[in-house]
């Protein structure tokens, strides 16, 4: 199996910092396994919520949350699919976190 690249390790430390977790970390994990070395991802949300387990929707506010804690840059381009930048080190001067989980832990909260 190989090592974790040095961004992965980055993205979370960053994300412990934060303390993300759920399908937020399960998306963040995503993004950096498909990520070139550069950081820069272009998974469809169609991809990373059946990858996640997780709806459409809640993927949606988790990809909303980890760009408003400085995690990643998302560049959204109308008709196609959007492109995701992964910025650990800006989130590391964020004091932000992603919203509580609902009742019953890290359960999607809009199933299907």
């Amino acid at each position: 199996m190989p090592a974790l690249d040095r961004l992965t390790l980055q993205c979370l430390e960053a994300a412990n910092d934060l303390q993300v977790q759920g399908v937020g970390r399960s998306v963040l994990l995503l993004l950096c396994l498909h990520a070139d070395r550069g950081g820069a991802c272009t998974l469809t949300v169609r991809r990373l919520h059946t990858l996640a387990g997780s709806s459409e929707r809640y993927t949606r506010e988790c990809l909303h949350h980890l760009e408003g804690v400085g995690l990643l840059r998302v560049d959204r381009r109308p008709g196609r699919t959007s492109s995701y930048q992964l910025t650990p080190g800006r989130a590391a001067s964020r004091a932000l976190a992603l919203p509580p989980l609902p009742p019953g832990g890290d359960q999607d909260p809009w199933p299907g």
